[in-house]
């Protein structure tokens, strides 16, 4: 990688780190309208750097990656401490997705259950390892009864994720964590069950099925094999 391209990428990694302190600042001063741009933008920035380093290892089995003679050639790193950097990452990468079988930095975030928890399978930003993010069952089904409840209540017009933010999932209807309330909307908006209007918050599909096709989606998703 040149020098120019890991200023670049320092810049994106110093970015993204500024904008998960937002995120923070953001869930602290209860700010919630902010909290899904927030996080599409740190996702973006994480998808920047995945995406890097996925190049820098396909680029290693490229057909201009072998020789004349049919061989694989090495690529010829120079001294520099930058050049060695770039090869211990390239080497790393490739030893670290044959060993786990996947390929960090696409196909992310997933979505699975296990058991009865909704489960966000995300990239690091290094794109070598996987973080999760667990929501129980109860939280979905307290949140999809408050959308329902908004929606209604709003003529179908787009309610916001601070009005979904006070709800209780449990006996001592304790306050759902915010990260376990974006989890939730993240899988709804994947299965396309709810569509995001900007600030203006979201919306049901399909109001007068919602409830019906969310047990649906459920059903069908894929269960966590680890």
């Amino acid at each position: 990688m040149s020098s120019l391209l890991d200023q670049a990428l320092s810049v994106v990694q110093n970015a993204e780190r500024e904008v998960q302190e937002m995120i923070d600042m953001a869930t602290r001063e209860r700010r919630y309208g902010d909290l899904p741009e927030l996080a599409s933008i740190a996702e973006g920035l994480a998808e920047i750097q995945a995406n890097r380093m996925d190049t820098n290892a396909v680029s290693l089995d490229s057909p201009e990656a072998t020789s004349d003679s049919g061989c694989r050639s090495e690529p010829d790193f120079s001294t520099s401490g930058n050049d060695r950097r770039g090869e211990n990452q390239l080497r790393t990468s490739r030893r670290e997705r044959t060993q786990s079988g996947l390929t960090l930095g696409t196909g992310y975030p997933r979505f699975v259950r296990d058991d009865d928890s909704l489960v966000k399978i995300g990239a690091s930003s290094a794109a070598a390892s996987t973080y999760e993010h667990r929501a129980p069952k109860a939280v979905v089904d307290a949140i999809v009864s408050r959308a329902v409840a908004l929606s209604k209540a709003g003529s179908g017009d787009p309610f916001t994720a601070e009005a979904l933010s006070d709800v209780g999932a449990h006996d001592d209807e304790q306050q759902v964590p915010s990260y376990q309330l974006y989890l939730c909307l993240a899988w709804l908006k994947r299965t396309r069950l709810i569509k995001q209007h900007g600030r203006k918050g979201y919306s049901l599909v399909s109001p007068d099925s919602f409830v019906s096709d969310v047990e649906e989606a459920w059903n069908n998703m894929e269960q966590d094999e680890a």
